[in-house]
């Protein structure tokens, strides 16, 4: 009975990787893309998702909405994995869900399909504008 304990104990579960991830298309479109989203035009300029292994992620996204000029959006997540899938729950909104397949992350939200490539340590996640703006609430644009 020992030695079963002690196998269970030492099984761990699927982790994803500790990754940072660059948007190259939404809804298969590269960027910059044009998506609609809740009945308004916005152009998806650029986006970085960063998957840590405690369980935590971030998405930061560069979008406009004309007239205004370049958002910066910035959301923090918590996840569970279940094997390539990825289930978050975003800081103050709903949730969303993903998979993980070689270098691609694939994210499901707002009935929009965000895609991900993994890139190498080092490289920098989105510059920020000289005059940062605000973190806005989706639903608000």
């Amino acid at each position: 009975m020992v030695r079963l304990q002690d196998r269970r104990r030492k099984r761990s579960r699927p982790q994803p990787r500790r990754s940072l991830d660059a948007l190259v298309s939404v809804d298969g479109k590269a960027l910059p893309a044009d998506v609609n989203h809740g009945g308004r035009t916005v152009t998806v300029k650029a986006g970085m998702f960063t998957i840590h292994s405690d369980g935590t992620c971030r998405s930061q996204t560069t979008f406009s909405v004309p007239p205004r000029t370049d958002v910066n959006r910035d959301v923090n997540a918590t996840y569970t994995l279940n094997g390539a899938n990825l289930t978050m729950k975003w800081e103050g909104a709903g949730t969303s869900t993903s998979k993980v397949s070689g270098d691609t992350f694939t994210m499901h939200n707002e009935g929009m399909v965000f895609t991900y490539r993994k890139q190498p340590e080092g490289i920098p996640a989105i510059n920020s504008s000289p005059t940062p703006t605000p973190p806005q609430n989706p639903q608000s644009l």
